[in-house]
């Protein structure tokens, strides 16, 4: 039987030198045998998630603008309805000027 040596043998630094040499070759092949899926690889994994989440969030947004517009609508309609004179007088009334809004600031009516 041979003789052991004494301490824990590792490879040689030229043995390293090979392995990585292979490796770094093997993935410059890999890289250059890919390039033309990764434009097409980066629209489908990264823009496609990207636009469904925004279809998604449009959905379930869709019908909170809606209700927003509707209201403003109606708003709207109900202070066209009313005459410019009876606005006029809420706002200069007495009651108009002693009634605080909600922020605290005066001259708050209904």
């Amino acid at each position: 039987m041979p003789a052991q040596p004494a301490g824990p043998t590792g490879p040689t630094s030229a043995d390293v030198a090979t392995e990585v040499s292979g490796l770094v070759t093997g993935l410059g092949i890999l890289t250059f045998a890919l390039f033309p899926v990764a434009l097409p690889g980066l629209i489908l994994f990264v823009v496609a998630p990207l636009a469904l989440v925004a279809v998604v969030g449009l959905l379930l947004a869709a019908p909170l603008v809606l209700l927003v517009w509707l209201a403003r609508t109606i708003r709207r309609s109900r202070s066209k309805r009313s005459t410019p004179g009876s606005r006029l007088a809420r706002l200069a009334s007495p009651r108009a000027e002693s009634a605080p809004s909600p922020d605290g600031t005066p001259g708050y009516t209904h």
